[in-house]
C-alpha cells in the first residue's frame, strides 16, 4: 500500500466512524420524536454528522440533554 492510500485509509476510518455514530443517533431520535422531514433530511444528506449535531443540540437530546438534579 502506498503512504497516499495509507494516510487515506487513517483519515477516512475515523471519519467513517465518527459520520456512522452521529447519523445513527440523529436517526434515532428524529424517529423517536416524529420528526419526518428531519429523519428524511439526514437518510439523503451526509455531511460527516454536522446536521445530526445541530439537530440533536436544537432539541435537547443526549448528549445535549441538561442533567436532572436529584
Amino acid at each position: 500500500m502506498t503512504q497516499a492510500a495509507e494516510t487515506i485509509v487513517l483519515f477516512a476510518i475515523p471519519l467513517a466512524t465518527w459520520s456512522f455514530f452521529w447519523t445513527a443517533l440523529g436517526l434515532w431520535f428524529s424517529a423517536r420524536n416524529g420528526d419526518k422531514w428531519w429523519f428524511i433530511f439526514f437518510l439523503l444528506v451526509h455531511l460527516a454528522g454536522v446536521p445530526e449535531l445541530i439537530y440533536l443540540r436544537m432539541h435537547r437530546c443526549w448528549p445535549f440533554k441538561p442533567k436532572e438534579k436529584t
